[in-house]
């Protein structure tokens, strides 16, 4: 499996002054579709496409309504997820209110087995190479090499 970045220059955010650093930036190939997820897993499951949709979005709802019931979601091997808040303090307990609380999120973190599955046997390859590469290949076609 690879796993292909670009590098972009970044200055530090607050020092206009500060050097230019180059890091790694991710550069997607294509997007998974919940169809495409379903096509992959219906054949090993022994299922339809159609009924592991319904399993799919079945799971996102009971999901949805165990984080709207104030509970924590762990699902094993898989992930975990939960409730968190974007907001602005209060001096004191007593002057807090919800109003001062501006965002709800929800946040997933993966198990670890996932995310090792996810990093091994990852090749990372720079655009930039493959970009070379095609550019030497073209002027090797245009040449006749």
């Amino acid at each position: 499996m690879s796993v292909f970045y670009k590098v972009i220059p970044r200055k530090k955010p607050g020092d206009p002054e500060a050097p230019v650093k180059y890091y790694a930036m991710q550069k997607m190939t294509g997007q998974a579709t919940l169809n495409d997820v379903c096509d992959y897993i219906a054949p090993r499951a022994g299922r339809s496409s159609g009924s592991v949709k319904t399993i799919i979005e079945d799971c996102a709802t009971a999901i949805a309504e165990s984080l709207a019931s104030g509970e924590t979601v762990t699902l094993d091997g898989f992930a975990s997820f939960k409730v968190t808040y974007k907001g602005k303090g209060s001096p004191t307990v007593e002057e807090f209110t919800p109003a001062l609380i501006e965002r709800i999120n929800v946040r997933m973190r993966p198990k670890k087995n996932l995310k090792n599955a996810a990093e091994q046997g990852v090749k990372l390859i720079s655009v930039h190479t493959l970009t070379t590469q095609d550019t030497s290949t073209e002027n090797q076609e245009d040449t006749g090499i």
